[in-house]
Formats: C-alpha cells, sequence, structure tokens
C-alpha cells in the first residue's frame, strides 16, 4: 500500500491511500501535458526555420554594420528619435518561403531607407534590388528610399531633408488620395504639389 511509505501518523488511515492515488494520477496527467510536442506540418517547419534564419542573420547585420549604416543610423537617432525606425529590419514572405532584410524601416511611414555599397552598382546586384523592391512593394505597400555610401558621407544633411520630406508627406495624404499639408489647412491635388508647397510655404519647419 502507498500509506506504508508514509510517515506512522498516515499509515492507519486508508482513505490517504485514495487520496494519495488521484494525485499521482494527476501529477502524471500534467507531466504528460507538458511534455507533449507539438507536432508541425513540413511546410510550418519550414517558415518556422527561415524565420530563425532570418532572426539570426539581422542580429548579425546589426553586429557587422558598415561605417556608413553607423553614421546614417546616428544621425536618425539624433534627428527622428529612437522609436521612429528599426535598424535591420526583416520581412517574412510565408506564400514565397523567403525573407527580405531593409536596413532601416520607418513603421508609422511604412518607408524603407537602404544604403548602397560599391556592389549594388553590379548588374546583376541591381536586378536583384528591383524585383526586391517591386515584391516589397506589391506584398507590403512599402515605399524605398536608396542612398549610396558617397551620399551619406558626403551630404546627409541633405538625406535628411529628403526622408523629412517622404515621411510629412506619407502623414498627410488622406483617404481621398488628397495631399493634406502637415502644417496648414492646405489640400494639394497630389504629392508632387504637396511637395512644392511644403517646400515654399515651411521650409523653415523641415530645416527644423
Amino acid at each position: 500500500m502507498i500509506s506504508e511509505s508514509l510517515p506512522k501518523v498516515y499509515q492507519k488511515k486508508k482513505w490517504y491511500d485514495n487520496y494519495a492515488l488521484f494525485l499521482i494520477k494527476k501529477q502524471e496527467k500534467n507531466k504528460k501535458r507538458k511534455v507533449k510536442k507539438i507536432i508541425l506540418s513540413k511546410k510550418d517547419k519550414i517558415i518556422e526555420e527561415k524565420y530563425s534564419l532570418m532572426l539570426e542573420r539581422t542580429q548579425e547585420l546589426r553586429k557587422n554594420a558598415t561605417e556608413a549604416e553607423k553614421k546614417l543610423r546616428n544621425k536618425l537617432l539624433e534627428v527622428f528619435g529612437f522609436n521612429s525606425f528599426i535598424f535591420q529590419k526583416g520581412f517574412l514572405f510565408k506564400k514565397k518561403n523567403f525573407f527580405y532584410i531593409v536596413d532601416f524601416f520607418f513603421t508609422e511611414q511604412n518607408l524603407v531607407l537602404e544604403v548602397d555599397g560599391n556592389y549594388h552598382n553590379d548588374i546583376e546586384q541591381k536586378q536583384k534590388d528591383i524585383k526586391r523592391e517591386f515584391t516589397l512593394k506589391e506584398e507590403k505597400g512599402i515605399k524605398i528610399l536608396r542612398f549610396s555610401n558617397e551620399q551619406i558621407f558626403s551630404n546627409i544633411d541633405k538625406i535628411i531633408q529628403q526622408i523629412k520630406e517622404k515621411i510629412y508627406i506619407k502623414k498627410s495624404v488622406n483617404k481621398d488620395k488628397k495631399a493634406k499639408c502637415k502644417f496648414c489647412s492646405v489640400v494639394c491635388k497630389n504629392e508632387e504639389k504637396l511637395l512644392n508647397h511644403i517646400k515654399n510655404s515651411h521650409k523653415n519647419k523641415l530645416d527644423s
């Protein structure tokens, strides 16, 4: 009996055997629930592997950032703040079973900034970049701004200016596709006219 292995105070109490058995069975059920593994389909396993690989790759890219990326990152932190963008953001495309990692991603504006080294001048790489941009635009609705290393080192303030213009326009476009100025009540027919209006009427706010 179970009670024989218990202290003497319990050994003569038969009810304790039943209660002990109940506790043991309950404990075994809980163990089975914890040990039970979720069986993933072949497709889910591939997606999980891709996702893990994407996270590893983003961490690796952050640790081994280029000098141009570091310079732009520091400037973006200074101008837009810590929570304004994600450095090395991964996008997983489950249906097509691949992922893309972009250099900088402004979440609220759905805007990507890419820093291009010399290898982006290669014809094969240019074709890859075009395909990548098309996929991000079609699947995620993302707009992309590209800057070369030389542009970042030679005139980073001009780059910040372009980013500001893109962000303000993105925020100002309403559901009716009319471009409304973020700084005043002016409504323009398209984004290009809005940009000209902002440059002419609110240049001091863009420079700040």
